[in-house]
C-alpha cells in the first residue's frame, strides 16, 4: 500500500530580523558613500589610530583629575568623541560586514570577514605582546588610573582591528552601473 502522508512543504526563506534589517539599511545608507573609497577608508584608519593615541595621552594627562573627581572633564572626553567619529566612519565604510550575520552576507563578504578575523587575531597577538614587553621594560610601573591610559585605548584598538583590516585591505567597490 502506498504511503499517503502529505509531503512536508519546505519552510519559507528566512527573513532578516528587525535588528538585522536595520543594520542592513544603515550599512547600505547612501549618505556614507563618501567613506567607501579605498583612500578614504585608509585615511579613516590613520585618523582612528591617531585619535586613539590622542585619547591615550589625554587619559594619562587627566589621570589626576579623573582620580580626584571620578569623571573626566569635557576636554578629557573630547578625544573619545573623535575616536567614536572615526569608529563609526570605519564601520560604515566597511558596510558593517563584520557585524552582520552569515545569512545577510554573500559568499565574498563572508570570505572578507573571515580573512579579517584571521589577520586581526595575529595582529592582536602582536599588539598585546608589544604592550606587555613595553610595560615590563618600562623603568616605572603604571599604577592606579595610569592603567586606563593603556587598557582602554588597547581595548578599542583590538575591538576595531578586524574592521580596520577590512578597511585597509579591500579594493574599491566596482562602480554602479546606470
Amino acid at each position: 500500500m502506498p504511503d499517503r502522508r502529505p509531503t512536508p512543504t519546505p519552510p519559507p526563506p528566512a527573513q532578516p530580523s528587525r535588528q538585522a534589517s536595520q543594520l542592513l539599511r544603515s550599512s547600505n545608507d547612501p549618505r556614507w558613500n563618501w567613506t567607501r573609497a579605498r583612500t578614504t577608508r585608509r585615511l579613516l584608519v590613520v585618523g582612528f589610530l591617531a585619535s586613539l593615541g590622542v585619547y591615550a595621552a589625554s587619559l594619562s594627562v587627566f589621570a589626576d583629575e579623573l582620580a580626584a573627581t571620578g569623571y573626566p572633564s569635557t576636554i578629557g572626553v573630547l578625544p573619545l568623541a573623535v575616536v567614536w567619529f572615526f569608529a563609526v566612519g570605519l564601520w560604515q565604510a566597511t558596510r558593517g560586514v563584520l557585524v552582520l550575520r552569515d545569512r545577510n552576507l554573500d559568499e565574498r563578504q563572508r570570505q572578507v570577514r573571515d580573512r579579517a578575523f584571521r589577520r586581526a587575531y595575529w595582529l592582536t597577538l602582536a599588539i598585546v605582546a608589544v604592550i606587555a614587553l613595553a610595560v615590563q621594560a618600562a623603568p616605572i610601573t603604571p599604577h592606579g588610573d595610569q592603567w586606563d591610559a593603556i587598557t582602554l585605548p588597547t581595548f578599542l584598538l583590538v575591538l576595531l582591528l578586524p574592521t580596520m583590516t577590512v578597511a585597509w585591505t579591500e579594493p574599491d567597490e566596482p562602480a554602479a552601473e546606470s
